[in-house]
């Protein structure tokens, strides 16, 4: 299929998928188990990058993740603004979570890991949980904001006027998170509209 980048799921975890309409012509930059890395391009020449990313979700093996991001941002000579977003497995705040509390050291990470890339969350409009396990209630709940949309002041310029929600979870314990945009061009009172979906779904893969 045109327009579609994947990566597999290994099991009953991960996956991910990032797929475009026709007539954008996007340029496949990197994948791995754990993201996919892509450029777009903008009338008028402009361009920016897109990386879908999907967390480890195994708290021993999340310095991967931050791992991977660092890599990330190393690869962009180019420096272009950037947009992240997907299944993170991890919180940054302790009211992200309901359920076992979250060691601060652990969400201390992840926050260092988003600064060291120069990425500022988005926020989100909708249900704050983006995840929740098969218990709806009792000891054993939890639910967690682990899917999230993050992004460098340069892409906050080129698309000011953003809004990211937190969409219905159909098919799938993760809500999707949608991230709409619009690119104002200054000086010709044109517009591009932006609508950026994660798509892949998946099962956890083990306990946190």
């Amino acid at each position: 299929m045109a327009n579609l980048e994947v990566v597999d799921c290994e099991g009953k975890g991960g996956g991910l998928a990032v797929l475009w309409r026709g007539g954008i012509n996007v340029v496949f930059r990197s994948k791995s188990k754990n993201h996919v890395d892509l450029e777009v391009p903008e009338a008028g020449g402009a361009k920016w990058r897109f990386t879908g990313i999907y967390g480890e979700p195994q708290t021993e093996l999340k310095y991967k993740t931050w791992k991977l991001m660092e890599w990330l941002r190393e690869q962009d000579d180019d420096h272009l603004t950037w947009l992240c977003a997907g299944d993170f497995n991890e919180i940054l705040f302790h009211h992200e979570k309901e359920g076992v509390p979250r060691s601060q050291s652990y969400m201390d990470r992840f926050k260092g890991a988003l600064e060291g890339c120069e990425l500022d969350d988005h926020g989100f409009s909708w249900d704050i949980f983006t995840w929740r396990n098969k218990h709806m209630k009792g000891e054993k709940h939890i639910s967690e904001r682990l899917d999230r949309a993050v992004a460098n002041a340069g892409w906050r310029v080129m698309f000011p006027l953003i809004h990211v929600k937190n969409g219905d979870p159909y098919h799938s314990d993760h809500r999707p998170v949608v991230v709409l945009a619009e690119m104002v061009q200054r000086g010709r009172g044109e517009a591009a509209a932006l609508n950026l979906k994660r798509i892949g779904y998946k099962k956890r893969g083990a306990d946190r």
